[in-house]
């Protein structure tokens, strides 16, 4: 699991969906003793960007020994719910930005993109999605800490916002050869295509099983000899096509052979 650097390393930080859907995201008030208590987290996405407005209500500067964090799950689309990747932070007054992301071992500093500052008690985080690698769902949560005192906003787990569809398997299509098969003599899918739902093409993973009646034909791979027999026989092959990130789709594509 990713946790947090420093003092959120204390609090257990982990980002597992509390809520999707609305920008706009509430935590209770007068539970952070005295670290920034934050009340409100606003997500407002772009085609390009996401901007986080962060409202703390028990002060209007970033006091000394005082830090904002907002932590982003940019990969939650991928299927791993629990780790934060992006770290951002602010202290000196809101003056210093601090970003981090995880190294596969621990969070690092890295030269960032991302802007942020703190006035009259509200923090502002501007992150391009180009820096958190174009994600069509994230998960976030802000966390203010001073001293021994933090409030995480959510209280348990993260919100999440989704930022476009995510790209999916929408068909799929096969070259054999020869086509049509010839009785006696050899017969393979030549080439497949998969087609994504964002317009793009991908050559995937194949696997095959191809049919004459009901028999099953032994072959290696998608590769088969056809008996002398099939002749006016009715042939069926079924492409299973798997796109690794994606998704997968099947289809089954019928001849006769000649």
């Amino acid at each position: 699991m990713r946790v947090l650097p420093i003092a959120v390393v204390v609090l257990g930080f982990a980002l597992s969906p509390a809520g999707a859907g609305a920008a706009d995201h509430t935590d209770p008030a007068g539970d952070a003793g005295t670290a920034p208590d934050i009340t409100t987290v606003t997500a407002t996405p772009t085609p390009t960007s996401i901007s986080f407005r962060v409202v703390v209500t028990n002060t209007t500067s970033l006091a000394e020994g005082a830090e904002l964090f907002l932590a982003i799950d940019a990969d939650r689309s991928a299927g791993d719910q629990h780790g934060v990747d992006f770290v951002y932070s602010l202290r000196q007054g809101g003056a210093e930005l601090r970003t981090r992301r995880w190294s596969g071992t621990q969070h690092v500093p890295f030269a960032s993109t991302a802007t942020g500052g703190f006035e009259g008690g509200v923090a502002t985080f501007v992150l391009q999605l180009a820096e958190l690698g174009d994600p069509a769902v994230i998960g976030f949560g802000a966390i203010g800490t001073r001293g021994d005192d933090s409030d995480a906003a959510p209280g348990n787990g993260s919100w999440t916002l989704r930022l476009r569809e995510a790209v999916r398997v929408a068909s799929q299509a096969a070259r054999f050869a020869p086509s049509p098969p010839r009785a006696g003599r050899a017969f393979r899918v030549a080439t497949t295509t998969a087609k994504l739902s964002d317009g793009s093409t991908r050559v995937g993973t194949r696997t095959c099983v191809a049919r004459v009646g009901r028999a099953r034909l032994s072959g290696r791979g998608c590769s088969w000899r056809i008996p002398a027999s099939a002749r006016g026989k009715r042939l069926t092959v079924t492409v299973r096509l798997v796109v690794a990130g994606v998704g997968a789709t099947s289809r089954t594509y019928a001849f006769r052979v000649r």
